[in-house]
C-alpha cells in the first residue's frame, strides 16, 4: 500500500543522521525501504536520481 506521506531520504540527510548518531554514541543505524518499495510509483525513479540502479 502506498503511503502519500512516505519519503526517501537524500544521501546528505542520511549522512547527517549518521553523524548525529555517532556523536550521541550510536554505532548502528537501521534504514528500511518498507515491504515492497518496487511497487511504490516513482520509487525507482528516485533511486535513479541518487545514482542507484
Amino acid at each position: 500500500m502506498y503511503h502519500p506521506g512516505a519519503e526517501l531520504l537524500s544521501p546528505d540527510e542520511v549522512k547527517d543522521i549518521l553523524l548525529k548518531g555517532a556523536r550521541a554514541g550510536c554505532s548502528e543505524a537501521l534504514f528500511t525501504f518498507g515491504e515492497r518499495p518496487g511497487e511504490v510509483p516513482g520509487f525507482r525513479e528516485l533511486l535513479l536520481e541518487f545514482g542507484y540502479e
